[in-house]
């Protein structure tokens, strides 16, 4: 099995769990040509990205779980953002942004993405549980 196929398997699993927790969109991101491209992508509102899509990872929440390997939560980004995709993320009403990395043969390829409009949504039980 390709590693494409098992990432859509994880995926699958997540939104298992995530059908518990408050979710308003959830991306999923694979580093690409040094750029970030979309290969899923579900959310409640309309967002401008789209599957298929490449941003650039300089900046990105996706980069600092590349480099630190471990999730990183922003409990309010209307409050407090490190990251340059916030202005657009407040945009669309969101408040929460959790990003996971996505570690395949000890690498980490990308990061699944858990946004809600709620400051302050996810505790970390929910980033223990989706750590899984």
């Amino acid at each position: 099995m390709g590693l494409i196929p098992k990432v859509v398997l994880l995926v699958l699993a997540m939104v298992a769990v995530l059908m518990v927790l408050i979710v308003i969109s959830s991306p999923i991101v694979l580093v690409e040509e040094g750029g970030l491209c979309f290969l899923a992508l579900s959310s409640e509102f309309g967002t401008d990205w789209q599957v298929g899509e490449r941003v650039p990872l300089s900046g990105s929440g996706t980069e600092w779980v590349i480099n630190h390997r471990e999730p990183v939560y922003e409990s309010d980004i209307e409050q407090e953002s490190r990251f340059s995709p916030a202005n657009r993320y407040l945009k669309w009403g969101l408040r929460s942004i959790l990003h996971l990395p996505l570690i395949a043969k000890g690498k980490v390829i990308g990061s699944f993405i858990v946004a809600s409009r709620q400051p302050n949504a996810y505790s970390q039980r929910h980033i223990k549980l989706l750590e899984q």
